[in-house]
């Protein structure tokens, strides 16, 4: 988080957030989804189905779909810790750019 707040180009910071989170924010806006969320939870849960279905209030099915379908709109498998990393990176990014974009006039 400390390379956050020092870093001076917010713009960047941005896409790199993006890169990885619009296709399904873009995804989740279309179809009234909840992916965004849902992977999120699935990383922080270290990938169970159950902890994820729990944390989203879904049934295990519904989870095990949900990741499914990432995996298919990110093209990844989710399997190497790079690949986790650079979403979980993706996710901080992304709440610290909402955070210190509310605390702004």
């Amino acid at each position: 988080a400390r390379l956050f707040f020092t870093h001076p180009d917010r713009a960047l910071l941005r896409r790199l957030a993006d890169q990885r989170l619009a296709v399904l924010r873009d995804y989740d806006a279309q179809h009234h989804a909840q992916l965004t969320e849902t992977l999120h939870q699935y990383l922080l849960a270290g990938g169970s189905l159950q902890a994820t279905a729990e944390a989203t209030f879904t049934h295990r099915n519904t989870a095990n779909y949900r990741v499914h379908k990432i995996k298919e709109l990110t093209n990844c498998e989710l399997q190497s810790a790079e690949e986790r990393f650079a979403f979980l990176l993706a996710y901080e990014i992304d709440a610290y750019l909402n955070l210190s974009s509310k605390s702004q006039p």
